[in-house]
């Protein structure tokens, strides 16, 4: 949440910092000889009071300033779905949809070349996101499985107290199903098997 891309009053900032960083990651695959494209993960920031659509439009005019760059770079934009806690509505892309959303508007399907945006699926942020729904989310990531390029895998825990879910970024454990049941699902995209990366 360091770089908050929904922040319209520093979009122009959002962009040169990005392109500066794609240009990086270009002259870092050079240097070490690596053919393959690199992955770098986005948050689409937060809402700060807006509404989901302005917030994303914000997010989206800074991300298609940068598509090129990354591309010409050997990138690719990996836009993630985030959430802190359970039902928080503030970030921009925590429902799934939402990402879907902003992918299809950077293109994301194009044929004529590789896309320079995908996704990254963080388990434990859809199950926060979600309040736990998995079946919910098991259709949405369905749909989404062509443009999956990255995996976050960490548990959710919940606090029986007064806290609510929370990503605590701990190493899933084998009792809780619905999290691997996701995480199988997402391995069977075509897309995910090209990058293997988790």
């Amino acid at each position: 949440f360091y770089r908050d891309l929904a922040d319209g009053r520093r979009m122009r900032h959002h962009q040169d910092v990005l392109r500066r960083e794609c240009a990086f990651l270009g002259r870092l695959r050079r240097a070490f000889g690596i053919s393959r494209r690199m992955l770098y993960i986005v948050h689409l920031g937060r809402r700060n009071g807006r509404s989901p659509a302005e917030a994303l439009g914000v997010a989206l005019e800074v991300l298609k300033g940068v598509l090129e760059h990354a591309y010409e770079a050997g990138g690719v934009l990996a836009l993630e779905n985030v959430a802190d806690r359970s039902g928080d509505e503030d970030p921009v892309g925590a429902r799934l949809t939402e990402v879907e959303d902003a992918l299809g508007t950077l293109g994301s399907r194009s044929t004529d070349k590789t896309p320079a945006v995908g996704w990254t699926f963080d388990i434990s942020h859809a199950l926060l996101a979600y309040r736990g729904d998995h079946e919910r989310i098991s259709q949405d990531l369905r749909r989404m499985l062509p443009l999956l390029v990255h995996l976050h895998v960490n548990a959710p825990r919940f606090y029986p107290s007064e806290e609510p879910w929370a990503d605590r970024h701990e190493a899933p454990t084998e009792g809780f199903p619905p999290l691997w049941n996701l995480f199988r699902l997402a391995c069977s995209s075509a897309r995910f098997r090209e990058f293997r990366n988790v």
